[in-house]
C-alpha cells in the first residue's frame, strides 16, 4: 500500500511539471511579444519632443540610443537575409548589451500603425523597430528609402497588417526635421531569392519599400514567412517642421 501511495505520488508530481511546462510554452510567446510591444511603446514616448508626436500628430522626434540585454526582446525564427548578412556575424550573447539608434517613426494611419525607425536593419533593431537598409536611400531622396520590419505572425503586432493596405492609403515617416507622406501604391510577393534585385532597382522616383515576411501561415504550397512582401508608395509631400 505504501508503495502504491509512493508511487501516485510521483505520477501527480510528474503530471503536474508535464502541465506547467505546457503552461509555460503557451504563454511563452505571448508574454514576450508583449514585453517586445511595451519596449516600442517606450521607444516612441522617449523620442517625442515634449509629448508630442501621439494620437497621429505630425510632431518630430528626437534621436536615441536604445540599450537593452543580447538575449532580450528575441523573434522567433528572426534570421539574417543572405545579401545582408555580416561577413563576422556580432557574438551578442558575449556582450552585457546591444545598442540601437533610433532616428525616425513610421506611422500608416489605415493599420493603426506607429513604430521606431532605427538607422540600421539587423537582428536587434528588428526586434523593437524597422530598420532602414543602410545601402539604400534616405527617407525623402530620390531612390529607394528601403526599411525592413518583422510581420509579427502570432500576435497581429510589428507588420502584421501591411498586406491590407489599399491604393492611396499614406505611410508617414518622421524624421527630428521633417515628415515625409509616402502614397501607398501597390504591393507583390517573391522569392528571397529576388529581393535584392527588387530593392536594388534604379528608379527616378523618391520611393518607399517596406519588406516583410509572407504569408501569415501555412499554405498547401507555401510555408508561413517562406515569401517576402515589398510594399511600394511613391513620395507625395514633404512638410518641414517650423523651427528648423
Amino acid at each position: 500500500m505504501k508503495r502504491k501511495r509512493t508511487a501516485n505520488t510521483i505520477l501527480n508530481i510528474v503530471a503536474v511539471a508535464l502541465l506547467l511546462s505546457g503552461l509555460y510554452l503557451l504563454i511563452k510567446p505571448y508574454y514576450q511579444n508583449y514585453l517586445q510591444r511595451n519596449k516600442m511603446r517606450d521607444i516612441l514616448d522617449e523620442m517625442s519632443m515634449n509629448g508630442s508626436g501621439k494620437d497621429g500628430q505630425l510632431a518630430p522626434v528626437k534621436e536615441i540610443e536604445v540599450t537593452f540585454a543580447p538575449d532580450a526582446y528575441k523573434v522567433s525564427g528572426e534570421a539574417w537575409e543572405e545579401f545582408a548578412r555580416p561577413d563576422s556575424e556580432e557574438q551578442d550573447s558575449a556582450k552585457e548589451f546591444v545598442r540601437v539608434r533610433t532616428y525616425g517613426r513610421l506611422d500608416i494611419p489605415a493599420i493603426n500603425l506607429s513604430m521606431p525607425i532605427a538607422d540600421e536593419a539587423t537582428l536587434n533593431t528588428l526586434r523593437v523597430s524597422v530598420g532602414h537598409y543602410r545601402p539604400s536611400a534616405q527617407m525623402g531622396e530620390v531612390g529607394n528609402f528601403v526599411l525592413f520590419g518583422h510581420r509579427g505572425f502570432r500576435t497581429k503586432q510589428y507588420l502584421h497588417h501591411i498586406g491590407e493596405l489599399r491604393k492611396g492609403d499614406e505611410i508617414i515617416v518622421i524624421s527630428s526635421k521633417n515628415a515625409y507622406i509616402y502614397e501607398f501604391d501597390r504591393s507583390i510577393d517573391i522569392k528571397p531569392s529576388q529581393l535584392m534585385e527588387k530593392i536594388t532597382e534604379p528608379t527616378d522616383d523618391k520611393r518607399i519599400i517596406i519588406v516583410s515576411c509572407t504569408p501569415l501561415r501555412d499554405t498547401k504550397e507555401i510555408k508561413q514567412g517562406d515569401l517576402r512582401i515589398l510594399v511600394y508608395g511613391h513620395l507625395k509631400e514633404t512638410i518641414p517642421f517650423e523651427n528648423n
